[in-house]
């Protein structure tokens, strides 16, 4: 149970069907004297329509195969058969981990494999492990409170949008309509949760369509593909359009407290690639209990690796441009609709804001504490002849005096451009793989950070050291090793060097960047997010990788569990990369959407504790979050946002774009109760101080233009606060720009 209490995000199998082959992790698993022995493995889709039938006025509830599985057979005479779910641990990287819950489903006269038990919310297939041996049979007992406290978390992990609304889901009978759901919303709760309504009315294949059939492609996506398991890597090479993999794994509700007894064993397997199985197993006595226990995780949904398919979403929570009503159009007097239809021009949404900056990083290692920069420093002057040699010396494999320059370097910004400027950089290369490698690639992290902080051309310089050097894979190597400490400054060092340089982003990307950055998340994230964020800035390519390998999820993870006690630099970093993310990868906006991001970055805004960078860099993230995605702009206002806006609005020497960005954005899409809500916080005002002061008043004036659009009765009182020239001087300004 303790293990179990652990588990996190978790999904269907990334990269299937090529990680059954490819991943030893996967295959430890299931071969036959493995802890989950298979006899048989199938990807198993929701039922058709047809096969629907067959579960016609039969009461099925979530997290309860075992019930599910008996109750259709004492109704149909279809087999039950027992076995294992299998999924991908969205915690580490593809094919590194998964977990096995124990699992019952049925299968027809001919072999084919059906399951009706409610699956997680928009997963639309499963991956079935027939067990080589059944389970013992267990006597039901009472379940305990930590028992029960797993069930809660599944339903947690598994049916979000149920828990956050505080509606539970009752079992009900499915209907005789073909692709009735088997499960409906309690009563009050307005949304239709119509997930297992699959529109394909195709009859999946029998399971004699097995992994040694070469030649089975299919282009359905709805189909049972099977595969007959053995320890060889050679037997499944069977191909497949399974386009639904990745779907998203969360948009379905339970919150069942019955206490019904079932005569059924539940047990959990995990496994790594990185370390034993460990198999724990309890007795499942209770409606309110589950299949499958789960490891504790601060993201309380699942993100998957590719969320194409999409989200469903309440009745009350649409846009109209995408087949949704804004919830404050029923507030909305009919003159004031009729108003805003005859506007000629829609409210502006402000595009995905994608800043670069650097941190002065410390890093978690004490034994490698960064210390503050001083423009200079007599203790650690270094003359132009002395600066020569030191190059020198390490150019020809010395390694003494990178140490010896290094804390002179921590402490001096000009001594470190001075090494830059005398080559350095090329210098160090040679040492990444070597017995110097961690106090070279602190020196490098620290190079770059000058670079970035003096100017003049330096940051160029450093890149182009790692172009015509070929020092990006040794970076890279670093940043995969055990030595955590060097890991974390080969991060830092590779983040300064890709800094508004796309074939060094490119080269990194190419040398396996992405997926060692997102496995050093855990253990160094203000480095690892640092790198990140700045190799995915304008590289849509690079963030769709990172995207897939499972950024999304970590970095969520670093926001939603961080207190007080984080780093200041941690927070603005993972921010950083996480907007990055959300401006270059498709599909970003809606997994963390769905998957409490906006909750929580809005929180951390909310938060009095927080600094104001952290706030700042929050603002970019929200911006981002909300821009064009009518369901995240509503639900950053139920998390009182506006406030939040307004408040950072307020603050003199803030950097506010970003906050007026998310505003606009806000305003946009939730309609005019917030818009109202925000001139009543004073937003006018705010902005029109803005506009005196901010040299980027892009931003400010999206913001006017969206609280004129949903309160056209405004304009009087702009006017009063917004002069002409404050209008036309960005105007000419921008004109001269074009000029030739």
């Amino acid at each position: 149970e303790t293990a179990a209490s652990e588990l996190g995000p978790h999904t269907f199998p990334r990269d299937w069907p090529d990680v059954y082959q490819e991943s030893d992790a996967l295959r430890s698993l299931l071969r036959k004297k493995g802890p989950c022995a298979a006899k048989q493995v199938s990807v198993v889709p929701d039922p058709d329509r047809e096969q629907w039938l067959l579960a016609q006025d039969i009461q099925l509830l979530p997290l309860q195969s075992f019930a599910n599985a008996q109750a259709i057979r004492d109704a149909t005479d279809l087999a039950v058969v027992e076995g294992w779910a299998v999924y991908d641990i969205l915690d580490d990287v593809t094919g590194a981990a998964f977990v096995a819950e124990r699992y019952w489903w049925n299968a027809t006269e001919d072999g084919t494999w059906l399951d009706f038990s409610p699956r997680p919310e928009n997963l639309q297939q499963l991956l079935l492990v027939e067990a080589l041996m059944p389970g013992p049979s267990r006597e039901a007992v009472a379940l305990t409170h930590s028992q029960n406290a797993l069930g809660q978390q599944l339903l947690q992990l598994r049916f979000p949008k149920a828990c956050r609304s505080g509606a539970g889901l009752v079992p009900r009978r499915a209907s005789a309509r073909p692709g009735a759901p088997i499960w409906a919303a309690a009563a009050g709760d307005s949304s239709n949760h119509n997930h297992h309504n699959n529109n394909h009315n195709t009859q999946p294949p029998s399971s004699s369509n097995t992994a040694s059939n070469n030649s089975n492609s299919s282009n359905n996506q709805h189909n049972n593909h099977n595969y007959n398991h053995s320890d060889s890597n050679s037997d499944s090479s069977n191909s497949s359009n399974n386009n639904n993999n990745d779907s998203n794994n969360n948009n379905n509700s339970n919150n069942s407290n019955n206490n019904n007894h079932n005569n059924n064993s539940n047990s959990i397997i995990l496994n790594n690639s990185n370390c034993n199985s460990t198999s724990m197993s309890n007795t499942n006595t209770s409606q309110s209990n589950h299949d499958c226990s789960g490891r504790h995780s601060n993201l309380h949904n699942i993100i998957t690796d590719n969320f194409t398919a999409s989200t469903a979403v309440s009745c009350d929570n649409d846009d109209i441009n995408g087949g949704r009503t804004n919830a404050g159009d029923a507030q909305q007097p009919p003159a004031q609709r009729q108003r805003q239809q005859q506007q000629q021009q829609p409210p502006a949404v402000t595009p995905f804001l994608e800043t670069a900056t650097f941190s002065t990083l410390t890093p978690p290692h004490k034994m490698i504490l960064v210390p503050k920069m001083s423009a200079a420093s007599s203790v650690v002057a270094m003359d132009a002849e002395q600066i020569k040699a030191c190059v020198q010396k390490v150019r020809l494999g010395d390694g003494e005096p990178i140490f010896e320059v290094l804390s002179r370097c921590e402490q001096s910004l000009e001594l470190t451009g001075r090494l830059v400027s005398a080559g350095m950089c090329a210098a160090l290369l040679s040492h990444l793989r070597g017995s110097a490698a961690a106090d070279a690639a602190r020196l490098l992290a620290a190079l770059g950070r000058a670079a970035a902080l003096g100017g003049g051309g330096l940051s160029r310089r450093v890149a182009e050291t790692f172009l015509t050097g070929d020092g990006v894979q040794s970076l890279v190597d670093l940043i995969g090793s055990q030595d955590l400490a060097a890991a974390a400054s080969a991060a830092e060092a590779l983040g300064h060097a890709c800094f508004r340089c796309p074939a060094l982003q490119a080269k990194a990307f190419k040398s396996q960047a992405v997926r060692s950055l997102i496995k050093l998340l855990k253990h160094a994230p203000g480095e690892s997010s640092f790198a990140l964020w700045h190799l995915q800035v304008g590289q849509p390519g690079i963030a769709q990788a990172a995207f897939e390998e499972g950024a999304a999820a970590v970095l969520l993870s670093i926001i939603a569990a961080t207190g007080t006690a984080t780093s200041e630099e941690v927070m603005v970093n993972t921010l950083g990369a996480l907007s990055s993310l959300v401006a270059n990868a498709k599909g970003v906006q809606e997994a963390l959407g769905a998957n409490g991001a906006v909750e929580a970055v809005c929180a951390l805004m909310a938060s009095e504790l927080q600094p104001l960078r952290v706030k700042e860099q929050a603002s970019a993230a929200l911006a981002n979050l909300m821009s064009g995605h009518g369901e995240n702009c509503r639900k950053a206002h139920r998390a009182a946002a506006l406030k939040s806006f307004g408040s950072l609005l307020r603050i003199p020497g803030a950097s506010t774009e970003h906050a007026a960005a998310a505003l606009a954005n806000l305003v946009a899409s939730v309609g005019p109760k917030a818009a109202q809500s925000a001139v009543d916080d004073g937003a006018l005002e705010a902005l029109a101080t803005l506009l005196e002061s901010t040299a980027k008043p892009t931003q400010v004036f999206a913001t006017l233009a969206n609280l004129l659009w949903q309160l056209p009765d405004l304009s009087p009182r702009v006017a009063q606060l917004v002069s002409i020239d404050q209008l036309v001087r960005p105007l000419i300004a921008a004109a001269s720009e074009h000029e030739p």
